[in-house]
């Protein structure tokens, strides 16, 4: 397996690469609310038809600097309001997250208003309402499509994108 690739706002960089791709946002990137890095970097990724397949299913998030906060990130206000600038600009997540790794479902929960529920045993959930879960999806899928249709990736491809990002969340626990 190719390890995984940082990536960088530098496409050149991809070339020959075919593994996992990481998107590191800082804690510094947050609070500044500065997108620009991260977004020209995700750009790199919907350059080409070419690079829209080879990536499909690859990316992966990780933020830091957030380690010693005792909160999960969808309870963080400054990194919801980042993810959710991105995801304005940049809507393609769905065809690009990584499945069975609840990346789909943390990126989904970053971008709605959620409620944290504690359960026994010290156990936490979260309350998700599937009115707006709908519209985050729907909003994503329809604007993502767009570049997709563009792009010539068929009605088969997307809709098996759809269907396994739809199964994706549903095997989140």
């Amino acid at each position: 397996m190719t390890p995984e690739f940082i990536l960088t706002n530098d496409s050149e960089q991809l070339v020959g690469h075919d593994g996992p791709v990481v998107l590191l946002v800082s804690k510094r990137m947050v609070k500044s609310r500065n997108i620009a890095f991260a977004l020209n970097a995700l750009m790199t990724l919907t350059e080409s038809a070419e690079m829209v397949r080879r990536f499909h299913g690859k990316l992966h998030f990780v933020v830091s600097g957030y380690e010693k906060d005792h909160r999960e990130l969808p309870q963080i206000p400054e990194v919801r309001r980042y993810f959710a600038a991105i995801a304005q600009e940049w809507p393609h997540w769905l065809w690009f997250l990584a499945r069975e790794c609840e990346q789909i479902g943390l990126l989904l929960m970053m971008l709605m208003d959620v409620q944290l529920m504690q359960q026994g045993g010290g156990q936490a959930g979260y309350v998700i309402d599937p009115g707006a879960m709908k519209r985050v999806l729907f909003d994503l899928f329809d604007r993502e499509n767009i570049m997709l249709e563009a792009l010539g990736i068929s009605e088969a491809e997307i809709s098996a994108a759809c269907d396994s990002a739809m199964a994706d969340l549903e095997g989140m626990h």
